[in-house]
């Protein structure tokens, strides 16, 4: 239900205007806080929960969802806005939502969470926004184009924090198609969210995922070698130890954290809700 007061928190989506069939759909969600003292936004857990999902295909087929809420570790989603403020946080969108034709799509989001004033008053949020974007054919050089930038945001050293490494690595893993494997590899050698790259070649599959787990096990990083083991003996169909079976599971569990839709707020970091991020991920301006 619409709040009829005008709102003073205000809520943008921003993300790109066409993708091709098989590229991620990032979005970029923003929030912008016009009242004279501070917010509390609650976007859920993981910042995920707290939206709601519709996506409209060309066909007129329509599917709404809502992040569930992640059975092991999960972040708390709150985040103080102080007057003036701005903060972004990202979803890769089609982690819940199958994108599987050609055409004009509707993307709409909705903020589900909670809005309180300073002291502890409602607050008039916006709560919708949309974003009709176009998908294209399969176009391979554009999706290899887009898993080099990923990979090369991934491992930047400088102006990309952890929260921004775990969206684009989480975007490229979600690719699904061989022609990410070189990227993967690259970002999990590095130990770059490297439980997130394995798991992206574990769901690629095949003889190029299969020498890439190999190089990946023989890496000095003991946690990059034990969940590249791991993925081999799963993606080779074969048994193993059940303990250190258990051991690397738990770490891939840790790490890809369910629901990888958090965005970096701003608003905790250094106290400075005006910082924008340094990798802007919607939008399509990587």
């Amino acid at each position: 239900m619409r709040d009829p007061r005008p709102s003073e928190v205000n809520f943008a989506l921003v993300g790109p205007a066409e993708i091709s069939l098989g590229e991620p759909l990032i979005v970029e969600l923003t929030f912008s806080n016009a009242r004279a003292d501070s917010v509390k936004l609650d976007l859920g857990v993981n910042r995920v929960t707290g939206f709601s999902l519709t996506l409209d295909a060309p066909d007129g087929a329509s599917v709404t969802i809502r992040p569930p809420e992640p059975d092991g570790f999960a972040a708390l989603g709150t985040i103080e806005l102080g007057p003036g403020k701005s903060v972004t946080t990202w979803l890769v969108a089609d982690q819940w939502l199958a994108i599987a034709k050609v055409g004009q799509h509707r993307l709409r989001v909705q903020f589900v969470g909670t809005a309180t004033s300073s002291n502890g008053g409602s607050v008039a949020v916006g709560r919708i926004a949309d974003l009709k974007f176009q998908v294209l054919p399969p176009d391979l050089g554009r999706l290899r184009d887009m898993c080099d930038r990923l990979a090369g945001l991934a491992l930047q050293r400088n102006g990309v924090d952890a929260d921004a490494q775990l969206k684009v690595v989480t975007a490229l893993a979600s690719v699904g198609n061989a022609v990410a494997i070189p990227s993967l590899l690259k970002v999990a050698a590095a130990n770059k969210w490297p439980a997130i790259a394995i798991g992206g070649l574990l769901r690629i599959g095949g003889q190029g995922a299969r020498d890439a787990l190999s190089d990946l096990s023989r890496s000095a990083n003991r946690d990059v070698s034990d969940l590249a083991r791991d993925a081999l003996t799963r993606i080779k169909g074969e048994r193993d130890e059940p303990r250190r079976q258990a051991r690397t599971r738990l770490k891939m569990e840790l790490q890809l954290l369910p629901g990888l839709g958090v965005g970096r707020a701003a608003a905790e970091d250094a106290g400075d809700a005006d910082a924008r991020p340094a990798v802007v991920l919607g939008g399509g301006h990587f």
